[in-house]
């Protein structure tokens, strides 16, 4: 297995695929295996209902208020596409003083 992790880490290995039966799978393996653009808009947009704001301030979240106050940089319906690549990237470094590439 420690072989595994080197190869993986080096980039020798580039994807890992686990086939599993319908039955086994988890509702979390099903949206990582199908991309959001392969989902019906209607899903979507469902989904975006349930995390309204209306929603949130029914279900009692205690995070209600902070997003209350921060209410500007949500959007207010579906965004048809992602915003333009301003080519700002971020690294968080897992082990001090290596660079990973």
């Amino acid at each position: 297995m420690e072989n595994v992790f080197y190869a993986l880490n080096v980039g020798d290995i580039e994807q890992v695929c686990i086939v599993i039966t319908a039955e086994s799978a988890t509702e979390e393996v099903f949206f990582k295996a199908h991309p959001k653009s392969s989902e019906p808009k209607s899903a979507r947009e469902e989904r975006f209902a349930t995390q309204s704001w209306k929603a949130c301030s029914a279900s009692g979240n205690p995070a209600y208020a902070i997003a209350c106050e921060n209410a500007d940089i949500f959007p207010e319906t579906i965004p048809a596409e992602l915003p333009a690549d301003l080519g700002v990237r971020h690294e968080i470094d897992l082990v001090p003083e290596r660079i990973i590439v």
